[in-house]
């Protein structure tokens, strides 16, 4: 049994996996990382699909809410460009 909980990650580290997102096109994913225990983060995989639905949860909704809020941005830009 895994036990997930909610974590942090520095920023650096964010800025990266971002950064990756945006060159491969990435809207959304899972990414799977590894900290040791000197702090040092190791990328494994991203999974464009992800589990989120499971996280979602532990997280009180808050996957769903940006998941929702990204998409109405995207739906508002698609159609000031008509």
């Amino acid at each position: 049994m895994v036990n997930y909980q909610p974590c942090d990650i520095p920023d650096k580290i964010k800025s990266k996996l971002l950064t990756y997102s945006r060159e491969i096109n990435l809207f959304s994913g899972c990414f799977d990382l590894i900290e040791d225990k000197s702090g040092n983060y190791y990328f494994l995989e991203v999974n464009p699909e992800g589990i989120w639905g499971l996280h979602d949860e532990i997280l009180d909704g808050q996957i769903s809410l940006e998941l929702a809020k990204q998409l109405i941005q995207m739906s508002n830009n698609f159609s000031s460009s008509d």
